[in-house]
Parts: C-alpha cells; sequence; structure tokens
C-alpha cells in the first residue's frame, strides 16, 4: 500500500475488534487525494511485532484476505459524503458572506 501525491492505495478504518489477538478488520482503498474512491478489498489485521522507540514506532502486521466487509464500505462512504458536505457548506457560506460585504 502506498500514496503518491495524495493517490495511491491506503487502509481505512477499523471494525470487528477481536480483544482475543486485537485483530481488527480493515478495508483497503484506492484514494485520490485522500479520499476513498473504490474498495479493492478488505483484510483482517494482527499485530505482528512492535518496536517502539523515542522519535517513531515500528509496528508490523499480519494481514490475511477476507471478504468484502460491505458494512464498514457503506459507513466509509457515509462518513466521507458528510466530511465533503460539511467542507462545500463552510465554503459556500464563506463565500456568500465575503460576497454580501
Amino acid at each position: 500500500m502506498f500514496t503518491i501525491n495524495w493517490t495511491g492505495t491506503t487502509l481505512y478504518w477499523k471494525s470487528d475488534y477481536n480483544t482475543s489477538d486485537w485483530s481488527y478488520i480493515s478495508t483497503k482503498w484506492f484514494v485520490f487525494a485522500w479520499i476513498p474512491i473504490i474498495p479493492l478489498c478488505s483484510y483482517k489485521v494482527v499485530p505482528w511485532e512492535y518496536k517502539g522507540y523515542i522519535i517513531y514506532n515500528n509496528q508490523k502486521f499480519l494481514m490475511k484476505n477476507v471478504p468484502m466487509h460491505w458494512k464498514q464500505i457503506k459507513k466509509t462512504y457515509t462518513k466521507m459524503f458528510i466530511i465533503i458536505s460539511i467542507i462545500f457548506i463552510i465554503f459556500f457560506v464563506l463565500y456568500y458572506i465575503n460576497n454580501i460585504y
């Protein structure tokens, strides 16, 4: 998973936590400008090794392919719609205020 200039693939959100092994389900997305566009696959992510340092931490994970987690995908699209709508409303209000005065 990598992004170049905010475009590429990344994991978004965590769901279905399992406290026995600290695993969770996360979905890999194709992103453009950090906005998730297309879900590619879902993974069960299990923390494997952790090396914490003062400046940074280095944690490794085991990832197993699982069927697409549609509930998480729906939540992601809903969250992104709300965030983009709020940003649009803020810009619209600021534009409107600047044109009145």
